[in-house]
């Protein structure tokens, strides 16, 4: 007997004794703990990523795992709250794919840890959880990125948003389904002063799935902020996405008064996110109590409430340089213009009848300059040249973007006129010319390893008279990537060609362009020498 209770005495403190070691080795595992969060896609279609991630964050034990996951299913607004606990509710936590889906992955990882899931809401307020402070913590920012688009879209948006994450820039401007999950994993990361990215994973889910349709479109990136140096960089990038001509008035303002402005753009809404600079052509002047304009008539003129719908879709520098801003009164229409513009955080450039150089925009190292050659040269070329050489003099780091407003009207190739200008605009020192006013999309050219779109074509128009004039191209850089996103108008309404459509109106673009480019045009991309 004496004996029996020796062997359970002993293994009592063997136990206990081993526990300690284990607790002792944790402690000092924490003391070292290199990884503090990491962002990593729910989408299981790429597990791949997912796999990876928590092979790597397996490297250290914690405490506590905190799971930030979107508020898919609007919960937020049923409890009335910036996050969602588990003692809040464990029917939204359960019932959310952005915990659930991870959920079984972290307890197999850290059997042991403290998991804590959270639903983000949009709302604001700080975290209110006690452990932001404790050593042993790691978070976990479950989040895909962008959603429901052409995949060379997507890569546009991709570059921004991981721009911004690697370099700890706001993330107001990101295009993923939760930028509050991904700023506080940053947020994180930067108190705990673990500002290292390592890269684990990217991809689409394009890349998984024989769909093409722009519809089951999304976007995978996954990173792990580290304490320890690794020599792993993303250059710092401004996006720019470029469409052409809109005009609001006429049949286009009979459309939105029967079905309302969304009627527009709904189909390529998700296009808007996550880019720096959304450009266009504004086809004529906005004012308070516009006129309404017959099918017929040449003369535009935008109701005050086109600013909303501007505003929605994020367009944020507009040319005015064309021969409409001045169809209502003249300058009284155009300063309209202007103002109302201003007023709401639209950044106007350019003007129906100067070329002087105060017309012009910037914003750091960008520059926007849009000029009105319809009627002729009349010595704007002269100004726009003087103007190129003065910015290039001043700012070696400039990007100079030329708007020209130019050519002949449904002609699907340039004239001599646009391409010698156009040649003496680069040789100044002009990055990127994106031409408008033929209302038909017209050759790109490579010259200087320069592009020039010599017309965008339409973007929003009422012109249904011909293929062509309902045919538009969407331009998105971040500096030396161009992709080629082909749209098509129906009665006004934008949305993205299809795969057949898209492929033939490409194949057609890159025979009418120039020769170097014909493969990189086919396949939507064009990538730039960098200097």
């Amino acid at each position: 007997m004496k004996r029996i209770l020796f062997l359970i005495f002993f293994s009592i403190i063997c136990i206990i004794c081993l526990g300690l070691i284990v607790k002792f080795s944790i402690i000092r595992n924490n003391k070292n703990l290199i990884y503090v969060a990491g962002i990593v896609n729910h989408h299981l279609l790429a597990k791949d990523i997912i796999d990876k991630f928590f092979k790597e964050a397996s490297k250290f034990q914690y405490n506590n795992i905190v799971i930030l996951s979107p508020d898919h299913f609007n919960q937020c607004s049923i409890y009335g709250k910036s996050f969602i606990f588990k003692e809040d509710s464990q029917a939204a936590i359960n019932n959310d794919h952005g915990i659930q889906n991870l959920l079984p992955i972290v307890r197999k990882t850290w059997p042991k840890a403290n998991i804590i899931p959270i639903l983000v809401c949009n709302k604001g307020g700080e975290l209110p959880i006690n452990i932001l402070k404790d050593e042993s913590t790691f978070f976990i920012a479950s989040v895909d990125f962008s959603h429901y688009l052409p995949e060379r879209l997507m890569n546009l948006h991709d570059s921004k948003s991981i721009s911004n994450i690697t370099n700890f820039e706001d993330d107001s401007n990101i295009d993923v389904d939760c930028p509050r999950c991904v700023k506080i994993v940053k947020d994180f990361a930067i108190s705990k002063e673990a500002t290292n990215i390592l890269e684990v994973g990217k991809n689409n889910s394009f890349a998984y799935s024989k769909s093409n349709n722009p519809k089951d479109g999304t976007s995978y990136y996954s990173v792990i902020f580290s304490k320890s140096k690794i020599n792993f960089k993303v250059s710092k990038v401004k996006t720019f996405l470029f469409v052409g001509d809109i005009m609001l008035d006429r049949g286009v303002r009979e459309k939105i008064d029967k079905n309302g402005f969304s009627y527009l753009l709904k189909n390529i809404k998700e296009s808007f996110k996550g880019v720096d600079y959304i450009v266009g052509n504004l086809e004529g002047p906005i004012v308070k109590d516009a006129p309404k304009n017959s099918k017929d008539s040449m003369i535009f003129a935008f109701n005050d409430d086109v600013i909303n719908f501007l505003k929605q879709y994020k367009f944020n520098v507009l040319s005015l340089a064309n021969n409409h801003t001045n169809n209502y009164n003249g300058k009284i229409g155009y300063d309209s213009t202007v103002s109302l513009l201003k007023e709401n955080n639209i950044n106007p450039f350019g003007h129906y009848g100067s070329c002087e150089m105060n017309y012009g925009y910037r914003d750091g190292n960008n520059y926007f300059i849009g000029f009105n050659l319809v009627n002729g040269d009349n010595g704007c070329s002269e100004l726009v040249l003087k103007t190129i050489e003065t910015i290039k003099k001043e700012n070696k780091n400039s990007f100079v973007v030329l708007y020209p407003h130019w050519g002949e009207e449904y002609k699907l190739t340039s004239n001599s006129f646009q391409q010698r200008l156009a040649h003496q605009f680069v040789d100044a020192g002009a990055d990127l010319i994106i031409g408008s006013h033929p209302h038909v999309v017209q050759e790109i050219e490579l010259y200087k390893d320069k592009l020039i779109f010599y017309s965008l074509g339409n973007f929003i128009f009422d012109q249904y008279f011909s293929k062509d004039t309902q045919q538009g191209l969407i331009v998105g850089c971040d500096g030396y990537d161009y992709f080629l996103i082909p749209v098509k108008e129906k009665q006004s309404a934008v949305n993205f060609m299809n795969n057949d459509d898209g492929k033939n109106f490409l194949e057609g673009l890159a025979e009418k362009s120039s020769y170097d480019l014909t493969s990189m045009i086919k396949n939507g991309k064009i990538e730039l020498i960098k200097h």
